[in-house]
């Protein structure tokens, strides 16, 4: 009687959990998560310029005025979410990823609410801006804040 050799039994295991692994019942969001749903919170929606066409790419386009100014985007969909990297800085840590502060912007995340605080700036400085790529597990925002010296129709007080 010939015993089981190693060479067919990892195949036969391998074949088995293959059968048992593939499903036809996929789950409603398997791959197609819902985007990132945005209300601000704290401005009407007359008061700030917001778009939702990033060049092309689902995201947003913030305009702030040099006045500064305070901005509390809530997502109304996903309870949480993290900084993925902010133009070319990659937080390295679960605690950098809550907060990004540069010389005109502070940007903190508590829950599902994203508060960016704008410095007033009299610098003269034609234009600044922030690309902003934030994560709720598999889905990804993207987010432009751009900063102009003048009076666009923006958040500044």
């Amino acid at each position: 009687m010939k015993t089981l050799s190693f060479k067919t039994l990892v195949p036969a295991i391998i074949i088995v959990f293959s059968l048992i692994s593939c499903n036809d019942d996929k789950d409603e969001y398997d791959s197609n998560w819902p985007p990132m749903k945005w209300e601000v919170t704290n401005r009407s929606k007359e008061d700030i310029n917001i778009s939702d066409n990033y060049f092309g790419i689902s995201g947003y386009v913030i305009d702030v005025n040099y006045k500064g100014g305070e901005l509390l985007l809530e997502c109304v969909n996903y309870k949480e979410f993290r900084i993925l990297s902010v133009d070319d800085y990659i937080p390295d840590n679960d605690e950098n990823r809550a907060t990004y502060i540069n010389d005109w912007c502070r940007l903190s995340i508590e829950d599902n609410i994203l508060h960016c605080i704008f410095r007033t700036d009299m610098s003269n400085k034609p234009q600044e801006q922030i690309n902003l790529t934030l994560s709720a597990g598999d889905v990804f925002q993207k987010i432009r804040i751009n900063r102009t010296f003048g009076e666009p129709a923006t958040i500044g007080l």
